[in-house]
């Protein structure tokens, strides 16, 4: 029997599955129903032919979202060489095609996408545009020439290579694709990798799998729904029930603690208790309210927490407090 939530969660953190096939807005809805609200975000969107790890906010934590958002990821992806789609993924048409890169070019070619660079997104992503988002002006036909942007690629380890034929790669073969798993930074595209890659080794590419495995510390493995997701391969494809039942939903929520607070990278502060009712009333906030606290001498946001119970966000400085957010009750 499924179990629902009679009354709304005020506030919850849940990693959650999107599988493939489906947008990440609707993977939402089966934790809107389960969780009985409609106030459920995300914190970054992962493109519909994409599955793996999507961080759901719930209730009043949807103003974490930003938060969460910054974290590096880490993804598995196939890249399948010779071809390249306007849309760099495999629901695109193909409009590019050429020679396959072989095996010792790739292999040249892959530490030189290590740190920090400059990449240009792809035309269809979300990413605005004269004001609006350019896979919506590319569907409409109209002209996008998006400007590259900072980001830093931590890791790439090359996992699987299928070659022409199956060659032994001690000869150097051809590569039709390969399995890489990449450590990255916030606003990276994968599907840019894939065709940045192909095009330093003298070919074409898009990206034919992918799979987000980690936002943070948050990681797949402890997402609700992960045990339902198939191996993922360069060859391995098996279509799955993309239900989950709300009993699993409703107990995979967490709330926001001091150690996800240092996963996202927030420092914390401890709330004494005798000035609870006046941080949660917004009145000014002064630094002996908290215990321990010591300038850092620069702009620094910090999750507040008092007797384990989380507050609030602020934004500190040596000058004083400002408030981020508010989250806990004025009644206690």
């Amino acid at each position: 029997m499924l179990k629902l939530l009679k009354k709304p969660l005020d506030g919850a953190i849940l990693p959650f599955v999107k599988f493939s096939g489906i947008t990440s807005f609707g993977a939402l809805n089966q934790i809107k129903k389960a969780l009985n609200t409609r106030k459920v975000g995300h914190t970054g969107t992962l493109d519909s032919f994409a599955d793996g790890l999507l961080v759901a906010v719930v209730g009043r934590y949807t103003k974490l979202a930003s938060y969460i958002t910054g974290c590096d990821k880490e993804y598995l992806a196939v890249f399948k060489f010779g071809e390249e789609t306007d849309t760099l993924d495999p629901s695109g048409v193909v409009i590019k095609r050429g020679k396959l890169p072989n095996y010792q070019a790739l292999m040249d070619i892959v530490p030189n996408f290590v740190g920090k660079q400059s990449q240009i997104p792809p035309n269809y992503s979300a990413v605005h545009f004269n004001g609006r988002r350019s896979s919506d002006l590319m569907r409409s036909g109209e002209k996008v020439e998006l400007q590259a942007r900072e980001i830093e690629i931590f890791s790439i380890d090359v996992l699987e290579v299928n070659t022409t034929e199956n060659q032994d790669i001690a000869k150097n073969p051809f590569v039709e694709e390969v399995m890489l798993k990449i450590s990255c930074s916030k606003g990276t595209y994968i599907r840019a990798l894939a065709r940045d890659m192909a095009l330093a080794c003298g070919s074409f590419a898009f990206v034919s799998k992918l799979r987000r495995t980690r936002v943070g510390n948050f990681n797949l493995a402890d997402a609700v729904g992960a045990r339902m997701l198939p191996e993922f391969s360069v060859d391995n494809y098996v279509d799955v029930d993309t239900g989950i039942e709300s009993n699993e939903i409703i107990a995979g929520c967490v709330s926001f603690s001091e150690s996800i607070a240092k996963t996202v990278g927030l420092k914390t502060l401890e709330l004494k208790s005798d000035f609870y009712d006046r941080f949660v009333n917004g009145r000014f906030i002064k630094k002996y309210w908290f215990k321990g606290f010591k300038p850092s001498g620069c702009q620094t946001t910090f999750a507040v927490f008092c007797c384990n119970e989380f507050c609030g966000i602020v934004n500190g400085t040596d000058g004083g407090f400002e408030y981020g957010a508010v989250f806990a009750d004025k009644k206690r």
